[in-house]
């Protein structure tokens, strides 16, 4: 009689242990590479917050003299989408007041066709009628808005240009006291966007020139579709 020790093991089972072992190896080096990614990301931001404030120290004068340029330009620039935003609702509001006076012209053309006076055309004929004038005056409304905040933006865009020529020194220091060993935005949007995933869920990173950037360079597992290491581990023990 045979015992369950002499049983021959299936040899898929062999393969699936291996194959997990393997994902368990992976696993935990990618979660020591990311744990190093991570610590030499503090470092990198550590540094530039130092370098940061030891740029505003040595160029703190330049910065707070060109200071108003800047604050003009973000007010010029909120008025730029405060335009672009009563342009459309005077864009809208022409829209709605066409569309009523065509239904005027409907109306009274549905009256001129008929021999005897209909109530219901009459009605809408009224309704027709009454919203053209209300819709007129919103259209009024909007195009006053549409003006004003065209005015303003075009005194903001004056004021812009007007600091520009006056604190031309002070923003060429300002802006040399930015660090050039930093990441900037752009640079942070090109190494998301040159990522890629493998056929084993793996974020790699693709190309990094920068020598700052290369610092950052990294793999790491998806933590939504891959077990912990340890999970990993307790399964092949209990399979051994």
């Amino acid at each position: 009689m045979s015992t369950e020790s002499n049983t021959p093991v299936d040899p898929r089972v062999q393969i699936e242990l291996e194959k997990l072992n393997t994902a368990t190896d992976n696993i935990n080096k990618y979660e020591v590479e990311l744990d190093e990614a991570k610590c030499e990301f503090k470092r990198l931001l550590a540094e530039s917050v130092v370098r940061i404030k030891a740029a505003a120290h040595k160029l703190g004068n330049s910065i707070d003299a060109a200071k108003p340029y800047y604050e003009s330009r973000i007010y010029a620039a909120q008025l730029a989408k405060e335009t672009q935003l009563a342009a459309a609702n005077h864009e809208k509001a022409k829209s709605i007041h066409a569309a009523a006076k065509e239904m005027v012209y409907l109306a009274e053309q549905g009256l001129g066709e008929k021999s005897t006076l209909d109530t219901a055309c009459q009605e809408m004929l009224s309704h027709a009628a009454s919203k053209v004038n209300q819709s007129q005056l919103e259209v009024t409304d909007t195009r006053n808005a549409l003006k004003m905040c065209q005015l303003k933006l075009e005194v903001a865009n004056n004021r812009v240009n007007k600091l520009q020529g006056q604190l031309k020194q002070a923003l060429r220091s300002s802006r040399s006291s930015e660090p050039k060993e930093l990441l900037s935005d752009e640079q942070v949007e090109n190494l998301l966007l040159n990522h890629m995933v493998d056929e084993h869920g793996v974020i790699i990173v693709e190309e990094l020139k920068s020598p700052t950037a290369a610092a950052l360079t990294t793999r790491t597992s998806a933590a939504t579709t891959t077990p912990t290491s340890l999970q990993q581990q307790q399964r092949a023990a209990l399979l051994f």
